[in-house]
């Protein structure tokens, strides 16, 4: 695979690495899976994507968003093979691996003000005017909550 003309210290770091067999074959590797990424953009622009690795049995293993994302790239699984298949023929199967995401951290919670004394004692008030209803007894519980805060 010819390479495009590049600066002089790519060009050193790029005759090193194709003087050890090792790094160039990986280098050969990391060519192909870049252009495995191309292919399969082309073939579904929307989805986003990540090309992870090509095994020796010709699965492609393909890194998405979430579950979601993985069963909708299975349903057009062999549009998807055939365009890869134009790229590397070498590509027998799709594995997508919904990528994990850390939990998000809880919302910080910001702890409210007490209810000022002078509307306690006006609920209050309000609360011994009222006959039993679903408005005395919310207040109640209102009230109780309160009275244990400011213990």
């Amino acid at each position: 695979m010819r390479r495009p003309a590049v600066s002089p210290s790519t060009q050193a770091l790029q005759s090193w690495l194709d003087r050890d067999p090792s790094l160039r074959e990986l280098a050969r590797k990391v060519d192909g899976l870049v252009a495995l990424q191309a292919a399969l953009r082309r073939a579904c622009p929307q989805a986003p994507t990540s090309v992870a690795a090509l095994d020796a049995a010709g699965t492609l293993t393909v890194i998405v968003p979430g579950a979601a994302w993985a069963s909708r790239l299975r349903q057009i699984e062999p549009r998807l093979l055939a365009a890869l298949a134009q790229q590397d023929s070498r590509v027998r199967r799709l594995r997508f691996k919904p990528r994990r995401e850390l939990a998000a951290a809880p919302p910080l919670r910001i702890p409210k003000p007490p209810v000022p004394a002078e509307a306690l004692s006006a609920l209050a008030r309000l609360r011994g005017e009222l006959e039993p209803s679903p408005l005395r007894q919310a207040l109640d519980g209102l009230l109780s909550r309160q009275a244990k805060a400011r213990r």
